[in-house]
């Protein structure tokens, strides 16, 4: 069954196992609904501007032809109605809004998978959960501090898990998780008033991990003396841990700049431009490295 639209805008979070065709099928729906809304939130962002003009051209209008004082009730009523105008778009835009999503998140899976169905079993499912919802939402929240002259909400977003199995045997888990700060200070500007600065961070933490199947690779822990020297990462981003974690092969990295949900253009410059896509990629073909160096030999 494909994705319930209705069912997935109530919390903005999509989970099934399915193959990746069906998840890719789902995760394209997803993106026409993000698109829509995001179309909307446009027009109606439009429509505000065009209720401002509007009521200020009237207001200065009625003032210059003496028709306010003139005819008061039916002026008061126009403004009135520019004014319910305004609400009206302002709600209808901010509704549309909260159904913008974060689109790298979904371009992000749907690359990935493209990538891994050459790998992998048409038929053999896959089990996927993706949060879309904004990262500072407040049950993602952990706890508030306070940096220097900054009151700091810290919150923790563990927006992706994905896992299956190659053709070879060997199951995979990649796993998407961000750390996210809202910033905020009071301050006083030379003319001596008080105002608020904020500002935000955000840093993405991936974590790829196999479980090489034992009759084609060596154990975990011979595999993983040769993993430090297969590993291959953009420069943007960087190693937080490589090695065995409960007999599986894990390597973890984190990045803190703007990253993008879409594969690497033609002629890039990878150390600049943030490919998610392309972040995973090489991580699991670093772990591949390691796993090929290890290959038990057929006797």
């Amino acid at each position: 069954m494909s994705v319930d639209i209705a069912e997935f805008e109530k919390t903005f979070v999509y989970q099934r196992t399915a193959t990746i065709l069906e998840v890719t099928a789902d995760l394209q729906t997803i993106g026409q609904f993000d698109a829509y809304h995001e179309r909307q939130k446009s027009i109606w962002g439009y429509a505000i501007a065009a209720c401002v003009l509007t009521g200020i051209g009237s207001f200065m209008m009625l003032s210059m032809t003496n028709t306010l004082p003139q005819y008061p009730a039916i002026s008061f009523c126009w403004l009135g109605l520019c004014f319910c105008a305004f609400i009206v778009c302002i709600v209808k835009r901010l509704k549309h809004g909260a159904s913008d999503l974060t689109n790298r998140r979904y371009e992000l899976l749907e690359e990935v998978l493209r990538l891994l169905e050459k790998d992998s079993p048409s038929n053999e499912p896959v089990e996927v959960r993706i949060d879309l919802q904004k990262p500072n939402h407040a049950t993602k929240r952990v706890r508030e501090g306070k940096v220097g002259p900054w009151n700091v909400e810290y919150f923790v977003d563990p927006w992706l898990e994905l896992s299956g199995r190659f053709l070879d045997g060997t199951s995979f888990c990649l796993q998407g998780l961000e750390k996210y700060q809202d910033r905020r200070k009071k301050y006083r500007s030379r003319s001596g008033k008080s105002k608020t600065k904020s500002k935000s961070k955000s840093a993405l933490q991936v974590t790829v991990s196999l479980k090489p199947s034992p009759k084609r690779y060596a154990e975990s822990d011979v595999i993983s003396t040769k993993l430090e020297g297969a590993l291959q990462l953009p420069k943007w981003s960087r190693q937080k841990f490589a090695g065995v974690h409960k007999d599986r092969l894990l390597l973890t990295t984190l990045t803190a700049v703007d990253w993008h949900g879409k594969p690497l253009p033609p002629n890039p410059d990878e150390d600049t431009y943030a490919s998610g896509p392309h972040l995973v990629a090489m991580m699991f073909l670093s772990l591949y490295q390691a796993l090929n160096q290890s290959q038990i030999k057929p006797k």
